[in-house]
């Protein structure tokens, strides 16, 4: 959460940055298959099984999975 100032900088408590590291940790240290993506409602994403397995080739980690939005199309919508 971003910190209210005077100065109108950018502010971060760095127990804050070690926190969103060890989850990352956490949802990179798991296979991609064991994982349920959930929607903002609590709804589990419906993701092709294919879009996965091609993903597994791809060098990624599971948090690229979902912010380079290859689990919407696979290989067939990025670059």
């Amino acid at each position: 959460m971003e910190e209210k100032n005077v100065s109108g900088r950018f502010q971060i408590r760095v127990s804050e940055i070690l926190e969103i590291q060890k989850r990352k940790r956490e949802i990179n240290g798991r296979e991609l298959n064991e994982i349920d993506f959930l929607d903002d409602n609590g709804m589990p994403l419906k993701i092709d099984e294919k879009i996965i397995e091609e993903f597994r080739f791809s060098g990624l980690n599971n948090t690229d999975f979902i912010t380079t939005e290859f689990y919407k199309n696979g290989f067939d919508g990025n670059p």
